[in-house]
């Protein structure tokens, strides 16, 4: 009984890691350059640049470690010219890949 109590609990514990941590690739399909592509985190309401003031050049890609929940997220990417595009209440439960495209839409892997 001991046993399948531990397993339970190494089992869960396994799951509550792979649930804070999760590898993502957003690949910029525009067809320009992005200047800023930021990620908020809504519910701890915070958020940084994650290209760094580099920008993401048209077709390439970087890839973002998130940790905590996969959902309640927001995606902003902004062209050279200030033109914004939001992607609110985003939820990466299962995304591994982000393509953005240039009518501002994304697809999801």
């Amino acid at each position: 009984m001991k046993l399948v109590k531990f397993a339970a609990l190494a089992a869960a514990a396994v799951f509550s890691l792979s649930a804070l941590a999760q590898d993502v690739v957003i690949v910029n399909n525009c067809g320009f350059k992005l200047s800023q592509l930021a990620l908020f985190d809504e519910a701890a309401n915070s958020g940084n640049d994650l290209t760094e003031g580099a920008g993401l050049g048209a077709g390439e890609a970087l890839q973002v470690s998130l940790s905590g929940d996969t959902k309640g997220w927001r995606l902003i990417a902004v062209d050279d010219e200030g033109t914004q595009v939001d992607f609110p209440n985003f939820d990466f439960t299962g995304v591994s890949k982000v393509t953005l495209n240039a009518d501002g839409t994304a697809n999801y892997e």
